[in-house]
């Protein structure tokens, strides 16, 4: 089992990035709605853009649009 955990860690990357106050807002509302933690709700949305990149595309094409 501490293999498995050692192994788990050795996969993850620390961040401490900053953002601004409204998508901080955005993150917390996806969390709840979602029922994730805020790292899991940013996990969620990068592996569905890396699964399918023109959804980040698209998304930038909408706000620009707006």
């Amino acid at each position: 089992m501490q293999t498995n955990e050692k192994n788990n860690e050795e996969l993850k990357v620390h961040t401490g990035f900053r953002l601004t106050k409204k998508n901080y807002k955005l993150l917390e509302n996806l969390e709840n709605d979602l029922g994730i933690n805020k790292t899991g709700v940013i996990n969620m949305i990068l592996s569905l853009i890396e699964k399918d990149k023109s959804v980040l595309i698209n998304l930038i094409k909408s706000a620009i649009s707006k």
